[in-house]
């Protein structure tokens, strides 16, 4: 892992060393998951050849899963909100209709006899 590492940081020397690492991290981690894939001389020599644009690109969009993530989340959080919020303002109407309803009606429902009577 550290040689990867180190190979990565002298290729971009602007990264930052986490950045290094995750990158160094993620093809090593990419090549061992997948075994006979290729030898450690076949990875070196590969990992050799990219060249420092490649080695950001796989940074970027490492790092872009963490920030679609995040927007997706807050999309979700949005939506719940709004939804809450629907919610909120129906249940609002109802109770209006329901007061509305105490105020005029001019029948109800008797439970003791069972029969809707005129509101006395």
């Amino acid at each position: 892992l550290k040689p990867a590492i180190a190979v990565v940081k002298s290729k971009c020397t602007g990264m930052s060393d986490s950045d290094a690492q995750l990158v160094g991290s993620e093809l090593l981690a990419a090549e061992v998951l997948k075994p006979g894939r290729s030898t450690r001389e076949e990875f070196a020599a590969w990992l050799n050849e990219l060249t420092e644009a490649e080695l950001t690109e796989y940074a970027t969009r490492r790092k872009s899963f963490k920030k679609n993530a995040l927007n997706e989340l807050k999309e979700y959080q949005d939506k719940q909100q709004a939804d809450k919020d629907e919610l909120e303002r129906k249940r609002g109407i109802y109770q209006e209709q329901v007061q509305k309803a105490r105020k005029e009606r001019t029948m109800y429902f008797n439970d003791k006899t069972g029969k809707v009577e005129e509101v006395p």
